[in-house]
């Protein structure tokens, strides 16, 4: 069916951050739910909700992994202060502004790109993991290799010479949990896409 396909085109349509700010859309699994509604378990403890792959996940939920978030497919939403740069933005109460995309486009407009002033970071505490706070006040991988230090755990060194999530087939290979085929400090959440 034309309108279920679409949904789980949707459903698995990730918007993943780097740090606070800028993030990219990536896919959630390779298949999609055809269980009949009932709750899947690929062999892991996920009574509380916790996830590592798809497939642990109820039928319309998606595994999102840590510092990632899950954009609703059926919200039609304007960005609340639009900008076409830096200069656009405002301090606040001395908290840096940058113009970035939005992260999660709008539903009614997809193919709009939307920038909104937002946050910026001011030390490398305000990032995630495996990101560094750049002097424009924006999250950044962090060299690594020739290019400058050690990789945190979960990451190695990609072929960019940034930092990147390692690869994995079992939690044995991370600090606490391989999600979706990457190394990460916690384990997913299943969480539904609805609005």
């Amino acid at each position: 069916m034309k309108g279920g396909s679409h949904m789980s085109q949707r459903l698995r349509r990730l918007c993943a951050p780097w740090g606070l700010l800028v993030c990219s859309l990536v896919a959630c699994s390779g298949s999609s739910p055809s269980n009949g509604g009932q709750p899947r378990d690929a062999g892991h403890d996920t009574s509380a909700g916790a996830c590592w792959s798809y497939s642990d996940c109820p039928v319309l939920e998606a595994c999102v992994a840590p510092g990632q978030i899950l954009c609703p497919w059926a919200v039609c939403e304007t960005v609340a202060h639009p900008c076409t740069s830096d200069s656009d933005c405002a301090s606040d109460a001395g908290v840096a502004q940058i113009c970035e995309l939005d992260p999660c486009p709008d539903s009614c407009a997809p193919d709009a790109a939307q920038m909104g002033c937002t946050a910026g970071c001011s030390r490398d505490a305000d990032c995630d993991p495996g990101l560094v706070c750049g002097t424009d006040h924006r999250c950044a991988a962090i060299a690594c290799g020739a290019q400058g230090q050690t990789c945190p755990a979960d990451f190695a060194c990609g072929s960019s010479g940034t930092c990147e999530h390692k690869s994995c087939t079992s939690d044995s290979e991370c600090s606490k949990a391989c999600v979706e085929g990457h190394c990460y400090g916690s384990t997913g959440r299943c969480q539904s896409e609805g609005p």
